[in-house]
C-alpha cells in the first residue's frame, strides 16, 4: 500500500472489535513471564471462565492482549477479524439487535482531515 493511501477500515474488525467490548476484560502486569503463559497462568488460577479479555502489560510502552475462548487462548487481533468462529461471540451477536454492531459508513467519518488525502498533496 503506498504511503498516502488512506487505509479503509475493515467493517468485519470494527463488528469485532464492538462485539469483544461486552466481554470482561482483565488487565495484569506480566512480572517478566512470556505473556501469554502469564496470561494462562492468571487465568487459571483465578477460576476465569470463558469468554474473557486479558490484558497482559509486558513493559512500560507494550500491552499484550488475548482472548480466553471455549478451546483456548488466542491473540486479539485474530479475534477481531474472526469473531464469527467462536460460539460465545456469535451468541453475543445474535443477543443484540444486529444495526447495533454494524458500523455505519459515512464520508469523512473515520479521517481527521481530509484534505491530506487529496490527489495533489500525494507526491510533497
Amino acid at each position: 500500500m503506498p504511503r498516502h493511501a488512506k487505509p479503509r477500515p475493515c467493517r468485519r474488525r470494527l463488528i469485532g472489535q464492538r462485539i469483544l467490548d461486552f466481554v470482561p476484560t482483565h488487565e495484569i502486569d506480566g512480572n517478566g513471564i512470556v505473556s501469554v503463559t502469564a496470561a494462562r497462568r492468571f487465568a487459571r488460577e483465578k477460576g476465569i471462565a470463558s469468554p474473557a479479555v486479558i490484558k497482559v502489560k509486558r513493559n512500560e510502552y507494550t500491552t499484550d492482549m488475548f482472548f480466553l475462548a471455549e478451546k483456548g487462548m488466542f491473540g486479539l487481533a485474530y479475534v477481531e477479524f474472526n469473531w464469527m468462529l467462536f460460539p460465545s461471540l456469535k451468541k453475543i451477536y445474535k443477543s443484540f439487535d444486529n444495526r447495533e454492531f454494524t458500523p455505519a459508513f459515512r464520508p469523512g467519518l473515520y479521517s481527521m482531515d481530509e484534505e491530506i488525502y487529496l490527489p495533489e498533496f500525494a507526491f510533497i
